[in-house]
């Protein structure tokens, strides 16, 4: 237990956890795992019982504060074992050292401050969060849970080097490992110049965005186990220096996250990073002697011509060896002439090169500790580091942005076929299990380049496939019809009512195109010339169109994925891994998942705060009314136009 249990209970909050100070913005962890169940209910003085939301005080308005914690921001069960958050923000100061009734349970919890909240997602009037809603009282009792996490005691004291950390998926893995495996040495990670930047000044800047706002409170510092190495994967050995490259020998696990996403990417260029990248990471992990786990990140969709996707390697058209071959020795004109022919049944430059660079993982990871995890397509945290949080319009993302601020329309889509997609929090704790895992067989191994000769005796790297479909399916409409559930919390920045809809037949798909992009597009740049103003939604449709055209392809088309080996793995986790490293997908509730995701759209990639939900709701009623004023006078106009055609015809 995290305590001895005191016996009797006073008037206030049982088992606070950590002092409390005196500041605007605070957050308070209260442990009442040891108390009696009798002082488990005090009285909050923001919380209102019946509506389970927290009251806000109006203009300057005083708040009367009673003998219990101001703020609670979650419901207090019966339990033997919960965790309690209150929130002192808005309370006055003579509010906020409530005397605690069991005593401090030796719970280590630091003060909060946080930024303004807009609610926590899978809690009932949560007000918890940095900016999109965000800790929930699941991860403090998985982060203060008893017993040891296996898989952070493997990582202790290893050290890991880190490619594509500065995206999507890397920067979740590399806030993640900080923050669960603590007694990490250190973390490389491959990071290039951008955009005017210098290394330096990057590396500073990837740590001031949200997602590693936790650590920033939680463990100030946390930053010096992070060693930037100045390097490019889509140059020769990764562009790594001879220094670089001498300081990653001491590398015990590898990440190897890095890929170009577009999905109409030049060919050279996604040779390069998908393919050529692999090849010179496995080289450079042959000079690691403690080399323990190295995983590769492909994905579910590298072979999309087979509808059946099991846990192995597939042969793609061209070899690894004869693709490079093709790339090194013709100009990009050619290069970009015969890309049709060499793609021949992917649908992109992007799948295409996930597939080689598979092969190439096979056949260059001979003797080497890899595994090699194949998620589905990536959406949006549902937990952590903050829930909701994503910063990118791939994949579907980019249809319900489009559709939520009133430009897309329709999409050629069955609804009726299921689709797959995970969080990236759980993609990521998928991740760092699998290197555990493949780490535990290889701890007292060496990396010894003898093995290589075996090469043509041994087993093919473990292959998981991450996805969603066969533990929690949904389909496409079941998709968009939770994603429409985000017209209950409007942008300022709609553009538009929402009116979308998704169609299977595509000539009828084509009509709907006409009729409800080009022809509106069409009137609004005519209205812009003539008023002066420069067009763009015709160029705008033109851009939407091309990316619809990508996910028409995964939302027409089905497929089946066999996962055996990432149950086996959860299997292999004790109960508190299963906690802290949270992927099993049996447990996802995507309409408590969608609530989340719409608000992270709204937050992180509109930029528009929670704060600013009533003026919201007043624009998009302004929307609907303009909306259905200019579809009824369509429709007069459309009836008029059809009887004086009848009466020229028969009178």
């Amino acid at each position: 237990m995290l305590g001895r249990p005191v016996p009797c209970c006073g008037p206030g909050p049982p088992g606070l956890s950590c002092d409390l100070q005196e500041a605007d913005a605070l957050l308070v962890v209260l442990d009442l795992r040891e108390c009696p169940a009798t002082c488990r209910r005090p009285t909050p003085c923001l919380w209102s019982r019946t509506s389970g939301t927290v009251l806000r005080p109006a203009g300057g308005q005083r708040l009367a504060c009673g003998p219990g914690p101001p703020g609670l921001s979650c419901y207090l069960q019966e339990a033997n074992a919960l965790l309690v958050v209150l929130d002192l923000r808005d309370c006055p100061a003579t509010c906020r050292r409530p005397t605690p009734c069991c005593g401090p349970l030796g719970v280590s919890c630091p003060a909060y401050k946080v930024k303004a909240s807009t609610g926590t997602a899978g809690m009932p009037g949560g007000n918890m969060d940095f900016e999109g809603n965000d800790i929930t009282i699941d991860d403090f009792i998985a982060e203060h849970c008893e017993g040891e996490s296996e898989i952070a005691r493997f990582y202790a004291g290893k050290r890991l080097f880190v490619t594509g950390s500065t995206g999507f998926c890397g920067s979740i893995l590399l806030e993640k490992i900080i923050r669960s495996c603590p007694d990490v040495e250190k973390i490389y990670v491959l990071m290039r110049p951008k955009k005017g930047k210098s290394l330096e000044e990057r590396f500073k800047a990837q740590f001031d965005g949200p997602v590693f706002e936790r650590l920033r409170v939680t463990r100030p510092g946390f930053q010096l186990k992070v060693y930037p190495l100045e390097g490019d994967c889509s140059q020769p050995r990764l562009g790594l220096s001879d220094e670089s490259v001498e300081k990653l020998k001491e590398t015990q696990v590898i990440f190897h996250v890095a890929a170009t996403v577009r999905f109409d990417e030049k060919m050279r260029l996604a040779t390069a990073i998908n393919v050529q990248s692999n090849i010179d990471l496995l080289r450079l992990a042959r000079t690691m002697p403690d080399l323990k786990a190295f995983v590769h990140v492909s994905t579910a969709y590298s072979f999309p011509q087979r509808k059946l996707v099991e846990e192995v390697f597939y042969e793609p058209d061209v070899s690894p060896d004869r693709l490079l071959n093709i790339v090194n020795n013709m100009d990009d004109a050619m290069l970009e002439a015969i890309t049709p022919q060499l793609i021949t049944t992917w649908p992109n430059t992007y799948a295409f090169t996930k597939a080689v660079g598979e092969a190439a993982i096979r056949e260059h990871s001979h003797g080497l500790p890899v595994v090699m995890v194949r998620p589905s397509i990536v959406i949006s945290t549902a937990r952590e580091p903050i829930a909701g949080w994503i910063n990118n319009v791939y994949g579907p993302t980019g249809v319900v942005m489009g559709a939520g601020v009133g430009l897309l329309k329709v999409l050629h889509c069955d609804g009726e076929l299921r689709a797959d997609m995970v969080p990236v929090d759980m993609v990521i704790n998928n991740i760092i299990a699998a290197a555990w895992d493949m780490g535990l067989s290889k701890e007292n191994q060496q990396n010894e380049e003898a093995k290589v000769e075996e090469s043509e005796h041994e087993a093919d790297p473990a292959v998981l496939n991450f996805v969603s479909s066969p533990d929690s399916p949904i389909t496409w409409g079941g998709f968009m019809e939770l994603c429409a559930k985000g017209v209950h919390i409007p942008s300022v920045r709609c553009i538009w009512y929402y009116d979308f809809r998704v169609v299977r037949n595509i000539h009828l798909y084509n009509v709907y195109i006409m009729l409800m992009h080009l022809l509106p597009a069409l009137l609004v740049d005519t209205g812009c010339r003539l008023v002066g103003k420069k067009p763009f939604l015709w160029d705008a449709y033109k851009k939407i169109h091309k990316f619809s055209a990508v996910i028409a392809h995964f939302a027409t088309n089905e497929w089946t994925f066999k996962n055996d080996n990432v149950h086996k793995l959860w299997d292999k986790m004790t109960p508190v891994d299963r906690k802290i490293f949270e992927f099993n997908c049996k447990n996802l509730r995507w309409e408590q998942y969608f609530t989340t995701y719409m608000k992270g759209l709204r937050v992180y990639l509109l930029e528009d705060p929670l704060d600013t939900l009533p003026q919201g709701k007043v624009k998009y009623r302004k929307l609907k009314i303009i909306h259905y004023t200019i579809k009824t006078c369509a429709i007069l106009l459309l009836c008029w136009l059809l009887l004086q055609f009848l009466r020229f015809i028969f009178l």
